[in-house]
């Protein structure tokens, strides 16, 4: 571990996302993380792409999961020992933890004790449970406030939630009162960085009083539109829209 502190470090905020969370879940967050760079680690002890597929990393909880050799050699995983300026919690991998931005939490290994560069397809803990080895985040978007079935008064109402990209940043979100017909734009503030969600907001002036249902999309900064199918977390994360109904007594 200390030899670990005393490489070079660097800084990034990230989301990391349980693949369980449902459309509308909350099994999501942000941290602002420190650690090394696992491609400059790798370097150091002579991996290269001719000997190598993919990158293991084992945990003292006897977890066990792999990720593309190509992918660990990327800028932006790192080998995490500060969680927001602090020595990482127990609960979230002390003493050092895998981030790899944009996929779900099963590739995110935690309490790490061993790292083998493998020349071959592993299968971890989960994939021989039968889920996805690939773990890439599908497009994710949530209403946050107004609360589902909340009622409403008044001409005027501030919607807000967030929008999360996975592996790319979120270029637009959109809701639309009437069943996925129409879409209309909401505003997005600046994300922490890149490699978070973005959070929206829009201001909703209702039509009529009664009860109205609103759907939230995302889309990506490679356009890829979030798709509107159900699909369930296993074995690749669950797809799907949050929609809440608005009760607006006077509009």
């Amino acid at each position: 571990w200390r030899d670990l502190l005393n490489r070079e470090s660097f800084d990034q905020a990230a989301t990391l996302m349980c693949i369980d969370t449902l459309p509308g879940g909350s099994s999501l967050g942000n941290a602002m993380w420190r650690g090394i760079s696992l491609k400059k680690l790798l370097i150091d002890v002579g991996a290269d792409d001719e000997t190598a597929r993919d990158v293991i990393f084992r945990a003292s909880d006897g977890y066990h999961d792999s990720i593309p050799f190509s992918r660990a050699m990327e800028d932006d995983v790192m080998l995490a020992y500060l969680m927001n300026g602090e020595k990482l919690p127990k609960g979230h991998g002390f003493p050092v933890r895998l981030i790899v931005p944009g996929l779900y939490g099963i590739k995110n290994v935690k309490w790490i004790t061993e790292i083998e560069v493998y020349n071959g397809d592993y299968q971890g803990y989960w994939q021989q449970k039968g889920w996805t080895d690939d773990g890439r985040i599908h497009i994710f978007s949530r209403i946050d406030s107004p609360g589902h079935y909340q009622s409403l008064e008044g001409p005027r109402q501030r919607m807000r939630g967030i929008a999360y990209g996975g592996p790319e940043s979120i270029r637009e979100v959109q809701l639309s009162f009437d069943q996925e017909k129409t879409w209309v734009s909401a505003e997005i503030e600046p994300p922490l960085s890149p490699l978070t969600w973005v959070i929206w907001n829009y201001d909703w002036s209702p039509p009529k009083a009664g009860k109205h249902m609103v759907f939230v999309r995302a889309i990506d900064t490679k356009g890829k539109v979030q798709t509107s199918e159900i699909t369930r977390p296993q074995p690749a994360g669950a797809t799907g829209l949050h929609s809440i109904v608005l009760d607006v007594l006077k509009a």
